[in-house]
């Protein structure tokens, strides 16, 4: 039986084919375009990989590797070169077939090779097919990488850690307090301190890159789809598929786009971001997204709804409460409307956390905080679960040289606190994404909790568990055991001070190419005057505390950044009838669903599937998703079985009867299912 998601949105194809489309037809695309003969393939013996660490070579079973010369730029064939690194993983079954996956990483700016052991678990499934190629995207961390000391997410949370240190007993002065979008003055004054802040660093690291022979021009979405091509056939592929996430899926579009008839056999878009979406402007709505999702998903459960009614209009109340009378927890901290702002906006790094959100609403109108500090502290997320059996003879089992590894980035004259947080970065770099999410996200809530020895064990446990990462785990623990309760204390405070939103937004990228590529196919179509006006016009604009000076930053970026500006098509949708899979996840705060509406309405030949209980990287959440990716891949023109996203839904957590009997109104029932598909 086929879900409501797609019998509704076949509708919605119907209609589409029946009107005109102001799009860009793919087929548009066939005469010219680049020589892709102009790239050169050499094999290696996977050493590079060794850049990534631990050597993952014996665990990735039958691999190729090497890289692919290319001109960087494609209309120049003579020019600069540049090499992008790729592996293939070949398949496991008997008999392959022909056409492989090609996997295209987010950002942009992303390292797909970073994460090459956790992309072999994650495609295992269609690796039993065929093979899967996974390539790092021109200028990211093994092609050819656009490096410079100024602008790059781990050194800009660097050069913070490496500040003097705070002092300890009070809040860092030189740091503004956040401002909500209905405090905003004139965009122009935002853009004016926006501007103070980053351009300098901006034109520095443009011109260190610039000085080592790279023209920036060349480093967008249409030069890497063209490496993309070229690699597929330099590898000797007639046929191909392509899997992208979150930006990959705008290249996947862009490929569609510029070379229709290369031989693509089927594309899944897992969280898309096509280029029609002025995304800098709207990204203040996509948390209010998020959240009026979790809210109507409560609502259409007769469970939920019973048990809290009308929460949207509770939590805009309590917001107003929290910022004048913030609850105290237990341990004496105070937790305000910005905390509980905090706490949402990070749902879709904790979508394990959706169905305690009610309960959490209901116990802070009493003045309690068991469900808040749960989710805030990582305590109630399903990765501690998997560990609470574990034994000393576990982290024991950890080499004994691991609470002894130097720390890479560390400066002797550094405090232990700022020691601690830099180490704390180190193990983060090599994690799976959503691991990397969960751990920052854990970062960015640590002020709401107790500036505790206990506290910071509970981070190290929440975000390295050790029965998974011991190494990690042991030597962050030695590290704190080694720090003075002073040194805990700067620990919090040197975190309120440095990592922000737009940190947690990109963190793990390649910031010099993402600059590269916004800068010359977004921020050119957009304006900042308009992502203001998008936060003022949210019906809680609230949630969208921090957002606009993140875009303010992005936008002065990019006033001095030399990346060109791409044509026009860049701002258009596209238009094709490759059969294409789009994925959405209902609480995806990056690509929220509306994106992945915004791609599916021009794909004649699409099948559009919302995930429940599902963030950013769909696939990544449930084996339901790998499954029906899987099943579209083994064949494209049939729509894939989706009986299991019913299970997907929110398994809501309800009021005990002491609750009820405190005023909520409900039932002493402990979780309540309730479909989210729309």
């Amino acid at each position: 039986m086929r879900s409501l998601a797609i019998l509704i949105l076949t509708a919605a194809v119907a209609l589409s084919a029946a009107a005109p489309l102001l799009g860009v037809t793919a087929a548009q695309d066939t005469v010219s375009g680049p020589d892709l003969a102009a790239a050169r393939i050499a094999p290696n013996d996977c050493a590079f990989l060794m850049q990534l660490g631990d050597d993952p070579r014996p665990r990735l079973g039958a691999v190729t590797c090497g890289t692919l010369d290319v001109p960087e730029d494609w209309s120049r064939p003579d020019g600069r070169r540049i090499q992008i690194g790729y592996v293939v993983l070949h398949s496991t079954g008997e008999h392959a077939a022909p056409d492989p996956v090609v996997y295209l990483e987010g950002g942009p700016g992303g390292s797909a090779l970073t994460g090459i052991e956790f992309l072999a678990q994650l495609f295992a499934g269609m690796r039993q097919q065929r093979d899967i190629i996974v390539f790092d995207q021109r200028g990211t961390r093994l092609s050819s990488p656009l490096r410079c000391e100024s602008v790059s997410a781990a050194a800009a949370i660097d050069a913070r850690l490496q500040d003097p240190a705070p002092d300890v007993a009070g809040t860092p002065a030189a740091q503004p307090a956040a401002r909500f979008p209905d405090e905003l003055g004139d965009p122009f004054e935002i853009m004016q301190m926006a501007r103070q802040e980053h351009s300098g660093a901006a034109v520095a690291c443009a011109r260190e890159i610039a000085a080592s022979g790279v023209d920036l021009r060349h480093y967008n979405s249409i030069a890497s789809a063209n490496d993309t091509v070229a690699l597929v056939k330099a590898l000797g592929y007639d046929a191909y598929n392509l899997y992208g996430i979150s930006y990959g899926t705008r290249l996947a579009l862009v490929i569609m786009r510029e070379h229709p008839a290369s031989g693509i056999r089927g594309v899944v878009l897992d969280s898309a971001f096509p280029p029609e979406i002025n995304g800098f402007e709207r990204y203040p709505e996509e948390p209010h997204e998020v959240v009026i999702q979790l809210f109507a998903d409560c609502a259409i459960d007769p469970a939920c709804s019973a048990a809290y009614p009308d929460l949207k209009t509770r939590f805009v109340a309590l917001l107003t409460r929290l910022r004048d009378e913030p609850v105290i927890s237990d341990d004496g901290i105070p937790i305000t409307d910005r905390d509980l702002i905090g706490v949402m906006q990070a749902l879709s790094q904790q979508v394990d956390a959706v169905p305690y959100v009610p309960l959490m609403i209901a116990e802070l109108e009493r003045g309690e905080d068991a469900a808040f500090i749960g989710i805030a502290s990582g305590a109630i997320l399903s990765p501690a679960s998997s560990d609470e059996a574990l034994t000393d003879a576990d982290v024991a089992a950890a080499p004994a040289a691991a609470a002894a590894t130097p720390l890479p980035r560390s400066a002797t004259s550094l405090s232990p606190a700022r020691h601690f947080l830099i180490a704390f970065q180190d193990q983060m770099d090599p994690l799976p994404v959503d691991d990397t999410n969960r751990a920052l996200s854990l970062l960015l809530h640590l002020d709401t909790r107790p500036p505790e020895r206990a506290t910071l064990a509970a981070l190290v446990e929440q975000a390295f568990p050790p029965s998974r990462y011991a190494e990690a785990y042991a030597a962050l623990m030695a590290q704190l055991e080694d720090m003075s309760e002073e040194d805990v204390g700067e620990v919090f405070v040197v975190v309120e001070e440095t990592i922000t939103f737009f940190d947690f937004l990109t963190f793990r990228t390649t910031r010099p190419q993402f600059h590269a590529v916004e800068c010359n196919e977004e921020v050119p179509f957009q304006a900042f005057e308009n992502a203001v006006t998008t936060a003022r016009q949210l019906e809680i604009p609230e949630l969208a505390l921090g957002v606009v000076d993140a875009m303010a930053a992005q936008f002065a970026i990019c006033e001095v950044w030399p990346s060109g500006r791409a044509p026009a098509v860049e701002e258009l949708p596209v238009t094709s009838d490759i059969p294409t899979l789009v994925m959405a996840g209902s609480y995806d705060l990056q690509t929220p669903v509306s994106w992945n509406k915004s791609a599916f309405v021009t794909l004649p030949n699409g099948v559009f599937i919302e995930f429940p209980m599902s963030g950013h990287g769909v696939i990544t959440y449930s084996a339901c998703a790998e499954r029906v990716a899987t099943e579209f891949i083994a064949d494209p023109t049939v729509i894939p079985d989706t009986s299991c996203v019913a299970d997907l839904k929110p398994q809501w957590v309800l009021p005990t009867a002491d609750d009820a009997a405190a005023g909520d109104h409900a039932t002493p029932v402990a979780v309540s299912g309730g479909s989210a598909v729309t």
